[in-house]
């Protein structure tokens, strides 16, 4: 699940970073494309003009010297949109690519002109339109009825679109509409739509994750993510029409989610008080008159990356403990959002040594846990029954809290409506030491699974919560 998430943050990162409210300019045409540039700020590209947004809307006229070649692209039937006209950037140039392959217009010294020599191909339609190597790449798309499993890249010597031969014995299912995004020197695809032997009339939602290797030119497959399968597994419905139903309104509700983690960057202190806010607050005020630190535990349902806000509303200082993403670039830009306001993150990896040496400050802290994901197996796991399955199940949050004997409570979060989430704050243990092995980990696990039935559809499902279902030891 994480490299979903490192592919969806990263595809929609670009328009949702540095997302703000801005009314368009009086008298814009109906038909324009939206790009940013290099530090965010939007412009509205029409046929015959550009809109810059600089504190104000400033309108720029094109010339008019048109040649018959550029007109029969800039003025073609389509209309001039981002639905129709990829906008991609070269050494800080914007270039408009067609989608379906074929036109390439360029936007240089206040002139739209066209750059290319080839034709309107119309045979790449929601093919992933990218920049590599100083060159545009359209990979997969729809066209001729056929769904492509191959990408073409633009020769800038020539202006024509050429094949991109692939050195690998087996590609991926062609496919049109698929997330994407270029980290290095790879390209990252995750689902689309296509059609398969088995959906031959129909077009279908993949739900494969493969990366395409641009510099050795091989794919390498990643798996699966299957919202469905964690569902009929977790049977939290017997019945087929509410699981789908529930599998829909998830997808709608994690798609929330995604954008409320980019929003959260440029939401202001007061706009997300008003969204987020904590019940029961009162149980952590008055372990902070006691000196007391906190331990939160929380899972992965609702907008659970708003959490980092809690800084607004307890009197401690907020840790959350995260997992790094492997890619350096996403990891960083995830940890910029994260720390947005005022919380501050701790890997999993160094969280033990460094809760031990910090908590010998005298200072007040708060450590946000979120324990519900997939353990691994170790030479001791526990194992406990989940939404009817035997998984193993993370125990460090428990064994932090008995060694400096921090208070455990539970944070169950509660979507409100769209955009607009509380927190119900909830007592696990006060003396965490007086407790037998597990038992606290018990009463997470048994309230996070009673949250997942009271709403399955908040929950995330994407992650393989159960990839260990089969290799619990027999009894």
């Amino acid at each position: 699940m994480k490299d979903y998430l490192v592919c969806f943050l990263a595809f929609i990162s670009i328009t949702c970073l540095s997302s703000q409210e801005i009314e368009l300019p009086e008298g814009v045409e109906k038909n324009f494309i939206l790009i940013q540039d290099s530090i965010g700020a939007p412009s509205l590209v029409t046929r015959k003009a550009i809109y810059r947004f600089e504190n104000k809307w400033i309108k720029t006229n094109f010339k008019n010297s048109l040649s018959k070649k550029d007109s029969l692209a800039i003025y073609s039937s389509y209309e001039f949109n981002n639905k129709n006209y990829t906008p991609l950037f070269l050494n800080n140039q914007p270039y408009f690519i067609l989608n379906g392959g074929g036109f390439v217009l360029k936007l240089s010294n206040n002139e739209l002109t066209r750059f290319d020599n080839s034709v309107d191909q119309k045979n790449q339609i929601g093919g992933a339109a990218f920049t590599y190597n100083n060159q545009f790449h359209v990979y997969g798309g729809y066209g001729l009825w056929t769904f492509k499993d191959y990408t073409t890249y633009f020769e800038n010597s020539t202006k024509q679109w050429e094949y991109l031969v692939s050195n690998s014995k087996e590609t991926p299912l062609g496919r049109w509409k698929a997330l994407y995004q270029v980290i290095d020197n790879k390209l990252f695809v995750l689902g689309g739509r296509a059609s398969s032997k088995e959906t031959a009339n129909i077009d279908a939602i993949l739900d494969d994750y493969f990366v395409f290797d641009l510099y050795s030119k091989t794919f390498q497959n990643k798996g699966s993510y299957n919202p469905r399968f964690n569902l009929e597994t977790s049977k939290v419905s017997s019945s087929k029409k509410d699981l789908i139903r529930i599998e829909q309104e998830f997808y709608r509700h994690i798609t929330d989610v995604f954008f409320e983690m980019f929003k959260f960057y440029g939401i202001s202190k007061e706009e997300i008080k008003k969204r987020f806010y904590l019940e029961n607050s009162h149980l952590i005020e008055n372990l902070a008159k006691n000196k007391k630190n906190v331990m939160l535990m929380a899972s992965h349902h609702g907008g659970y990356e708003w959490f980092m806000s809690i800084n607004y509303h307890v009197p401690h200082l907020p840790f959350a403990i995260y997992t790094p993403l492997s890619n350096k670039h996403l990891d960083t830009l995830v940890r910029k959002i994260r720390l947005k306001h005022g919380s501050r993150l701790i890997s999993r990896y160094e969280a033990t040594n460094y809760i031990t040496t910090q908590i010998k400050e005298e200072k007040l802290f708060v450590y946000g846990m979120v324990a519900d994901q997939s353990a691994q197996i170790r030479s001791f796991t526990y194992w406990k029954s989940f939404l009817g399955v035997k998984v193993p199940v993370f125990t460090g949050s428990e064994r932090i809290a008995k060694e400096h004997n921090i208070p455990v409570l539970f944070a169950k979060m509660v979507k409100i409506k769209r955009g607009y989430y509380k927190v119900v704050v909830e007592m696990l243990s006060e003396f965490p030491r007086k407790h037998k092995d597990f038992e606290i980990t018990d009463m997470y696990i048994d309230r996070v699974e009673k949250q997942i039935r009271e709403n399955p559809e908040y929950y995330f499902w994407t992650h393989n919560r159960f990839k260990h279902m089969n290799k619990a030891p027999k009894e």
